[in-house]
């Protein structure tokens, strides 16, 4: 199945990292492996000037690494620029979903941020627009505060209909708890938040079992 990828695109200060943000925690709260790629049409400083890594590719590697615990910044000297589609082909296999932030040529579906300075964008690529701006008709709108609600319409749009769902059941004294959407959502993620601060588990585990059992009060 093609990786599927998300384009939140406007003109600066609209909100597009507002919104990419909120739509990167929103997918990781399902379960979801997130990849995000910033395009900076002006250049960027992914490191301070004058650190080693900052130094060494400017001294002309074509690969500079930086890891640290629980980080990792990989910056590498391509000829020419990546297009969004060369990027996300890279990253197959390794996330369920790509929420890039630029990239308004790209013809992956957009989420048009309203808002900014700038001529009016092309809306064949867009899927829904986010803002208190001139909304477009026939597109589905949401507030800053609805990355949620979002979400939920780029899963159904983007993933086959098991994905970002995962199906969870409790039981209790061996009684079934109907635990709703969004408490499953939390369980979810801080499962697999837990999970991955252990050594040797999968990266993305197809079952999960939890049983906690009441230990009877010490004898006094």
């Amino acid at each position: 199945m093609k990786l599927p990828v998300v384009a939140v695109v406007g003109w600066s200060d609209a909100g597009k990292t507002r919104v990419a943000s909120g739509l990167v925690e929103a997918f990781t709260a399902r379960g979801l492996r997130v990849a995000a790629i910033k395009h900076a049409a002006h250049g960027m400083q992914p490191d301070r000037p004058g650190s080693d890594t900052d130094r060494l590719h400017r001294a002309g590697a074509r690969v500079t690494i930086g890891s640290a615990p629980g980080e990792r910044f990989v910056r590498t000297r391509p000829e020419g620029e990546a297009t969004l589609e060369q990027l996300t082909a890279e990253l197959a296999g390794q996330v369920d979903i790509v929420v890039a932030e630029g990239f308004k040529q790209a013809q992956a579906p957009q989420v048009l941020v309203l808002g900014g300075q700038g001529p009016e964008l092309p809306l064949d690529p867009v899927i829904a627009v986010v803002g208190e701006g001139q909304r477009p008709e026939g597109f589905p709108a949401y507030g800053f505060s609805q990355m949620e609600e979002l979400a939920d319409l780029l899963c159904q749009r983007l993933l086959r209909p098991d994905e970002g769902r995962p199906a969870v059941s409790m039981l209790v004294d061996g009684l079934p708890v109907n635990l709703g959407d969004y408490p499953e959502r939390v369980l979810v993620g801080i499962l697999r938040g837990f999970l991955e601060t252990l050594r040797a588990m999968p990266d993305r585990p197809r079952e999960i079992r939890l049983i906690i059992v009441q230990r009877p009060p010490p004898p006094v």
